[in-house]
């Protein structure tokens, strides 16, 4: 006989670069349904995940700048640490920051 599946221990995500409104709204029914731990997203959809998932125990994960650089230009940190190693040359990621 097999043991219930543990969906708390899953991310449901959807961070294609062409990634939908539709699409991550999609993503968030499946969530809640299954019961798993988050929907990530890119950052532009943080606010519509938030208020989808609103009510429910399931947790909203982002990331920043993942696939290709997506991303908000209102996030500040990223644009200095881009502008900073622009000029650098510095190819990697903003960990020091």
């Amino acid at each position: 006989m097999m043991e219930k599946l543990n969906t708390k221990l899953f991310d449901h995500t959807i961070l294609k670069a062409d990634a939908t409104k539709e699409a991550v709204l999609k993503v968030c029914r499946e969530a809640k349904e299954y019961n798993f731990m988050s929907v990530c997203v890119n950052g532009f959809y943080t606010a519509l995940v938030k208020k989808e998932l609103e009510g429910t125990d399931v947790k909203v994960c982002t990331v920043v700048g993942f696939p290709l650089g997506q991303m908000s230009t209102k996030c500040g940190c990223i644009k200095g640490w881009r502008r900073r190693n622009s000029i650098s040359g510095h190819s990697g990621g903003p960990q020091g920051m």
